[in-house]
């Protein structure tokens, strides 16, 4: 470890202009990937693929340090806290009875199997859901080298949550320790905080593209906060990275991208005025900081301003008319209308240090950070659903979570140890709030707030179809043809089975009725599947070998009715 120490050194001022410079000529590759310069989209692909493996060897060499310092310093609580999370994250993975292939998951780790395919693994390419398909690759490496699995297919989700959460609490220690020596003790509950907001611990288990934007925004908190406490190699790649991506990603990543650009902008105002004050000791290193931090901003909004042009080019994001009734209804439907309330996205502690900051009662940094968390919420309310469902925020608002929670944990502790004189009563105040944080992640965790939803039903309800499918083909029921799959369902819910089975079975052939008529092959045999009351041909009804089985799904009886009908 100690070899790699020049990772962590302040970087001089030769070695941020040539960082500068990078961060430059991956800008202009990056355009030259658009004007369709041959061979450009190759290169910048093959970089990219550098520079991400490079991104999560300094993720894991922060953590390892994060850990060996806690053994060191016998920080046992936050030693349980790390493994409680991660056990957490990773409980019931592969086990299709705990969890479920998520629709919107599988079709992203589909396209980055796609993406792997071509020669520039998908760099410019758009993906189905509307974005570039290279940030689909990510979440894709364990189905493209293990195989096709539920287990593998949540993997990748549930490898990057993880990873984001312990960046996260090593970033806020390493600040902990260089700027507030004395708040060290209760960094783990600091990081924890994040994951007591209750739709964290909810998407951390129904996995899939929704947990990608907190992921990132965990791992922006983390190496923003290392950045701060120095310009090194190591935090300019890793911030340099976090930009990167969010800046291509889905919707939210925006917000996130956004920023890391106007952190670093703050960080030179602030730099300039601190050189002002100091005009007769100027900072030599000042200049070329801002240098640096400039060309950061500009790789990361040269990135985001192509992806955004891509996404207009497709018309996916469309703004939808906006009216003082339609503000009002977002408005009353985010902040009162339950379950999907505000306090499904902060919990109440987290709202007031918000508040409080933007009010001015902390620093100017915090009322910055609250402010853009306040813009990317009413931002989210405009755009998201594109006008359909005003609730949608929440999940496009979830990456503004990790940087408020992990403000309000500094702030919280800190105020405490400032205005606390009985060192008892303190004490108690701080062990009662770290209970608090412990008792509200548990709880969200196995008890989520928003019940179980239409899609989360269907989830599971499509898993065990596709392994009751897979294994009446395994068992050669339809001598090694392939069937079709037929599903009757009682009301129309827009659930399409295929986002469900392409991954596993993608050769299948799906139809799909909502009112007992449909047409479909029954050359190659077929598998129908029918909710217990929803209506079928008579043919069906009546056929002999018809069968009612029953499934049981989140502790309820599930009956289905299936029927195989065989090859001709």
């Amino acid at each position: 470890m100690n070899k790699l120490a020049f990772l962590d050194m302040k970087l001089s001022r030769e070695v941020m202009l040539i960082f500068a410079v990078f961060f430059i000529l991956l800008a202009g590759l990056e355009i030259f990937c658009y004007d369709s310069i041959k061979g450009a989209s190759i290169l910048a692909s093959r970089l990219w693929i550098i520079y991400m493996a490079l991104f999560f060897i300094l993720c894991a060499r922060a953590i390892v340090r994060s850990v060996v310092n806690i053994l060191q310093s016998s920080s046992f609580v936050d030693l349980i806290v790390l493994i409680g999370v991660v056990i957490a994250f990773f409980y019931g993975i592969g086990n299709e009875s705990s969890r479920y292939i998520n629709s919107d998951g599988a079709r992203q780790v589909l396209t980055g199997l796609e993406s792997l395919k071509t020669p520039d693994i998908g760099y410019v390419s758009m993906s189905e859901f509307g974005y570039l398909a290279r940030s689909c690759i990510l979440p894709s490496l364990p189905t493209y080298w293990w195989g096709k699995s539920l287990f593998n297919l949540d993997l990748g989700f549930d490898v990057m949550i993880a990873v984001g959460f312990l960046t996260m609490y090593s970033g806020t220690r390493m600040f902990l320790v260089k700027y507030m020596p004395k708040l060290v003790p209760y960094n783990g509950i600091i990081s924890l905080i994040s994951l007591s907001c209750p739709l964290i611990p909810l998407f951390a288990h129904n996995v899939g593209q929704a947990i990608t934007a907190p992921a990132f925004s965990m791992l922006t908190v983390g190496w923003f906060l290392m950045f701060c406490c120095g310009i090194s190699i190591a935090s300019t790649l890793g911030l340099g990275f976090c930009g990167y991506y969010t800046a291509c990603m889905y919707s939210p990543g925006y917000a996130i991208a956004a920023f890391i650009v106007l952190g670093l902008a703050y960080l030179s105002l602030v730099g300039f005025m601190d050189k002002k004050r100091r005009k007769h000791n100027p900072v030599n290193d000042y200049d070329s900081e801002t240098i640096l931090r400039i060309c950061m901003s500009t790789y990361i909004c040269v990135v985001g301003l192509y992806s955004l042009k891509m996404v207009n080019e497709r018309a996916v994001l469309s703004i939808p008319t906006i009216s003082p009734d339609f503000i009002l209804l977002s408005l009353k439907s985010i902040l009162f209308e339950n379950p999907y309330g505000l306090f499904r996205l902060f919990t109440p502690v987290v709202l007031i240090v918000a508040l409080l900051s933007i009010a001015g009662a902390f620093s100017a940094k915090d009322a910055f950070v609250s402010l853009w968390a306040l813009i990317t919420i009413f931002i989210s309310i405009i755009l998201c659903g594109q006008g359909e469902d005003p609730t949608a925020a929440l999940q496009y608002a979830i990456v503004t979570v990790p940087v408020l929670a992990t403000l309000t944990g500094i702030r919280f502790f800190g105020t405490s140890n400032n205005i606390m004189q009985n060192s008892r009563e303190r004490l108690v105040i701080n062990i009662g709030f770290s209970l608090y944080t412990i008792i509200v992640f548990v709880v969200n965790l196995w008890q989520p707030v928003i019940p179980a939803d239409i899609n989360e039903y269907y989830g599971h309800l499509m898993t065990r179809v596709v392994f009751d499918v897979s294994e009446q083909m395994d068992n050669k029921i339809f001598n090694n043809s392939t069937p079709a799959l037929v599903f009757f369902f009682e009301e129309d819910e827009g659930v399409e089975p295929a986002d469900y089975t392409k991954y596993f079975l993608p050769e299948l052939e799906v139809y799909v009725s909502h009112n007992g008529k449909v047409s479909y092959p029954s050359a190659n045999g077929a598998v129908i599947y029918a909710e217990r009351y929803a209506k079928l041909p008579a043919s069906i009804e009546s056929h002999p070998d018809i069968e009612e089985i029953t499934w049981t799904i989140d502790g309820a009886n599930v009956k289905i009715k299936r029927l195989l009908l065989e090859p001709d």
